[in-house]
């Protein structure tokens, strides 16, 4: 099966059918051979991420229905690592914000978000604000005339036409996670070096214990009790280290026992 590059993501938390007039939308516009839908839950991270990198563009997605305008930098925010983590991956100039069923969406309503939300101009190309009346078309969906739409239309075509990618195509049957790109390249160095790695290894342990004896031994015969060649002087004599005193044990101090005349005796 073999999927060209010219697929455009929405990431969302909410249901596909709160944003299914923008998936038919896309759809609608020259070069962009899928649309994908990615729903974003607490738990699943890495699934997202690997939908990323299948895109060429991204939209995250979300509704004022579910409460407020609570994108990023805010309290409860519901996409600060999601934002950062698909400019990163794509780049900023091909992710966009969109912000539905809003009741006012002027432009003075978007620099108000953009100023309180500032993650969302500094990590995205574009901030959309749709109410009602931005969406409305007659007919087939190809037939949308919302100013904002051709805009995001033109915007979408100008990225894909400047990419590089579009005569080249993957083999999805072939693609391999990025996590699981890196597990096997670790196990196939392991496999192909594993035994010379567990060498050196090996070698080490035994040139630091052979150091370590040699060590140990020159300490303990350096503070041996006895002399040895190695600490006695060169003109070392038994006598010389036995201790010098300076009185003889026969030496004894002389009492004078004359008697004297006057004392009676």
């Amino acid at each position: 099966m073999m999927a060209y590059k010219h697929v455009v993501g929405i990431f969302s938390r909410d249901t596909r059918d709160a944003f299914d007039w923008l998936d038919r939308f896309l759809l609608t516009i020259p070069g962009v051979n899928d649309v994908r839908t990615i729903h974003i839950t607490n738990t699943n991270y890495i699934e997202v991420m690997e939908e990323a990198y299948k895109c060429t563009f991204a939209i995250l997605y979300h509704s004022k229905n579910r409460g407020r305008i609570n994108v990023a930098d805010v309290t409860d925010a519901l996409y600060d690592k999601e934002l950062d983590d698909l400019s990163r991956c794509l780049g900023r100039d091909r992710v966009i914000v969109v912000i539905d069923d809003v009741e006012d969406s002027c432009l003075e309503a978007k620099n108000n978000i953009l100023q309180k939300q500032p993650s969302i101009g500094r990590l995205t190309i574009e901030l959309y604000l749709f109410g009602d009346q931005d969406k409305n078309y007659q007919g087939e969906a190809s037939n949308f005339t919302g100013n904002k739409l051709v805009h995001m239309k033109r915007l979408i075509s100008g990225k894909i036409n400047k990419d590089h990618r579009p005569e080249t195509s993957v083999n999805m049957d072939n693609y391999v996670p990025y996590t699981d790109k890196s597990r096997k390249n670790i196990i196939g160095f392991l496999k192909n070096y594993g035994v010379m790695i567990f060498g050196i290894i090996v070698v080490l342990v035994i040139v630091a214990v052979v150091i370590s004896c040699n060590r140990y031994t020159e300490n303990w015969t350096t503070t041996a009790g006895y002399p040895t060649t190695s600490n006695m002087p060169t003109t070392w004599h038994p006598e010389s280290s036995l201790p010098k005193t300076t009185h003889h044990p026969t030496n004894f101090t002389s009492v004078d026992t004359t008697p004297n005349p006057g004392n009676g005796t």
